[in-house]
């Protein structure tokens, strides 16, 4: 039977073969590879690994791809479906060289892995054991449209390890990646990419300036900032904001540590305040987290319009406004 080859936009992905065995002790050797993995192994534990996961290709009919740059033909990870005895779930397990971290290669492989999990393989469900600690992984398993799921128990000898299952069910894959239905022959093109140049840039701003403008007018957006600084003239505090349509925007508010719960904060957002005040605004609007400031932000009249979990992970975004009159003496 011909071992399956995955293709992408930039990778090959096939099952792991002995000449792979230079890279996978290159990334079982790397210190930052492996830190939520057991940690570094010799080039004998790695080709151990490297057998093992071509072992599972024998025993269960699928395991790990050895995942190749189309370009260069080079070795940088492995990524794809695991199952080994006593896991929690059938996973989707990922692993890059850090070389090739931060370009979207492990989304892309690990797309392509689960995707031939449900539609290949059939599983119904697909899970990804992650370290809480690990936020790269939770990247690529929220870009996977995965969700956190709970605490779960490894077998040994890794009952030790505190770690989390993310995961999805095949419903919820496809919902996610339904095909988008074709448009007319019209000669249009579709790039998807992490930057774009100035032009197009502009072209989209403008659009959508221009629109809004139609709908509600000019846009007067005009910054106010509040700062505070000590005798000596350093900066200890500080409030960023924008008006815009008669609102006042709190983007950032700083105290310097040594200076919280001196009132220092209050003044600076009453400042701010009164200052919108005097520009014509009648709210204030911010957002904040649940590991900065909403109670400090609720104590001044603040109330939540809107909040989002898990952003980032095991803490909660807030959005919160409030009415602004202007001070009677």
């Amino acid at each position: 039977m011909a071992e399956p080859i995955i293709e992408t936009a930039r990778l090959l992905m096939r099952p792991p073969r002995e000449c792979d065995l230079d890279g996978w002790a290159a990334f079982g050797a790397d210190e930052v590879a492996t830190r939520y993995l057991g940690g570094v192994q010799g080039r004998p534990e790695a080709w151990r690994s490297l057998a093992g996961a071509a072992g599972s290709w024998s025993l269960l009919g699928f395991g790990v791809f050895s995942v190749i740059l189309r370009e260069t033909g080079q070795w940088i990870g492995r990524v794809g479906p695991l199952r080994p005895e006593g896991w929690p779930a059938a996973e989707i397990g990922w692993g890059l060289l850090p070389a090739f971290w931060g370009r979207g290669y492990a989304i892309e492989a690990a797309t392509a892995a689960a995707s031939f999990a449900f539609e290949q393989l059939g599983w119904d469900a697909i899970g990804h054991v992650i370290d809480p600690a690990n936020q790269a992984s939770i990247v690529v398993a929220r870009a996977l449209g995965s969700h956190l799921i709970g605490r779960t128990q490894l077998p040994e000898p890794y009952t030790k390890d505190h770690v989390d299952l993310w995961g999805q069910s095949r419903a919820e894959w496809r919902a996610r990646h339904a095909t988008i239905p074709a448009r007319p022959s019209d000669g249009s093109v579709f790039t998807v990419s992490n930057s774009v140049d100035a032009e197009t840039e502009a072209a989209i701003e403008h659009g959508l300036d221009g629109y809004n403008q139609s709908q509600v007018g000019p846009e007067s957006r005009r910054p106010l900032w509040v700062t505070c600084r000590d005798a000596g003239g350093r900066v200890i505090g500080g409030a960023r904001c924008v008006v815009l349509w008669q609102w006042l925007l709190v983007n950032w508010l700083w105290v310097e540590e040594a200076h919280r719960r001196s009132g220092l904060g209050s003044d600076l957002l009453r400042r701010a305040e009164q200052a919108g005040i005097a520009e014509g605004c009648t709210g204030a609007m911010l957002n904040t987290f649940s590991f900065q400031a909403p109670d400090f932000y609720r104590s001044h009249g603040y109330a939540v319009f809107g909040k989002l979990g898990d952003f980032p992970v095991r803490h909660t975004r807030y959005w919160m406004s409030k009415a602004l009159a202007p001070t009677v003496d």
